[in-house]
């Protein structure tokens, strides 16, 4: 747990002189919310599903009841273990979506 939160507060340098090296992973995360019985869930964030360049991600939200099941899914496929300012440009498109997805709140009363 955590790895999102610390994916989505990493910045790319701003001119990105040499290559770094990098490499491609893979984790799901799930997440059990239960509300207390009473509890009445006015909303639950909207399903994200993101796909561009070697960045895979995907988070669901489902309602079953008074529990909130959350999974999320990430991935990145790189064909080199070499990464330059063409791939900051995809990651910080990236990083914008994982951080409005992580933000995304629940209302209820």
């Amino acid at each position: 747990p955590g790895n999102l939160r610390r994916m989505a507060s990493y910045k790319t340098p701003p001119n990105r002189r040499f290559p770094v090296v990098c490499g491609s992973r893979a984790f799901t995360e799930s997440i059990s919310l239960t509300f207390p019985e009473g509890s009445q869930i006015e909303r639950v964030p909207a399903n994200v599903q993101y796909n561009s360049g070697p960045y895979h991600y995907a988070a669901s939200y489902k309602l079953v009841g008074q529990e909130l099941l959350v999974k999320r899914a990430y991935s990145s496929r790189r064909k080199t273990g070499i990464c330059n300012s063409s791939d900051d440009k995809n990651w910080n498109a990236f990083r914008s979506v994982l951080q409005r997805d992580l933000r995304g709140q629940v209302f209820f009363k």
